[in-house]
């Protein structure tokens, strides 16, 4: 026991600095393709030929077959909703706008309105309404947009104006940006899953909601209104130019409705 005690006493205190690997215990790496004296010289111990003495090999080649990971089947995948990019438009830009006389506020802001003015570039998928400058909006607009936040719809509706949202899809929004190459519009679409129930929200002012279904009936009735009128208008042109006494027909009491 007292020799014991002893070579305890005698050995080095255990430290930070004088903590060692045993012997054998670390090898140093092996530097290939450094000469013939680096154990690994020219090839680099992969051989002259052969796949395996290639580089980037993909992880998962089987050897040009049809991997595992498309033979088996995927079950429980889930259908997500495409991401919609709104084209953002402030409100202080469009206040600018308007005073400048690039876009007409009179009437109603559209999206081709939005889009003759270049307000915001090329619309690709709508155009969202933004409260950028809502403390120093003042102008009564009607405006009729994608999307639009809450700050911009009381800003706007404090001004003395009014927002609609409406939903567009890819034939809608090109009726809608460029009416004019269309011989006949298309009817207005439905939205799927959640943003239908955000288009049916009345504080969205979506036009789903009672209020924006009503006004989006009175201008469906507008526009065949002055379709009906448009056709009138050319038939009795027509009649004029075949005979100046067919003028005179009377128009048919459905033209005039």
């Amino acid at each position: 026991r007292a020799s014991l005690v002893g070579l305890l006493t005698n050995m080095e205190r255990v430290a930070l600095n004088n903590l060692r690997n045993l012997p054998g215990s670390t090898k140093n790496k092996i530097r290939v393709g450094r000469g013939r004296s680096s154990r690994r010289p020219r090839t680099s111990g992969r051989g002259m030929i052969g796949q395996k003495a290639r580089e980037n090999i993909p992880p998962g080649f089987t050897g040009g077959e049809t991997p595992i990971f498309l033979r088996v089947p995927k079950h429980g995948m889930s259908r997500r909703e495409p991401l919609i990019r709104y084209e953002p438009l402030n409100l202080w830009k469009l206040q600018e706008y308007v005073q400048n006389g690039r876009i007409d506020g009179s009437k109603l802001i559209d999206l081709k309105a939005i889009s003759d003015s270049n307000i915001v570039g090329r619309i690709e998928q709508g155009v969202k309404l933004l409260g950028g400058g809502s403390k120093d909006f003042t102008l009564p607009l009607k405006l009729r947009v994608s999307q639009a936040s809450k700050a911009a719809i009381e800003a706007v509706e404090k001004a003395g104006g009014s927002v609609e949202c409406v939903y567009y899809n890819d034939l809608t929004l090109r009726a809608a940006v460029k009416p004019e190459k269309f011989l006949q519009l298309p009817k207005p679409c439905l939205p799927r899953g959640p943003l239908r129930k955000w288009y049916e929200n009345p504080d969205n002012r979506g036009y789903l909601s009672k209020a924006g279904a009503k006004a989006a009936l009175e201008d469906l009735r507008a526009r065949e209104l002055e379709e009906n009128a448009a056709r009138v208008v050319e038939r009795v042109a027509q009649l004029a130019v075949s005979s100046p006494d067919a003028a005179t027909e009377p128009v048919p009491a459905s033209a005039q409705a």
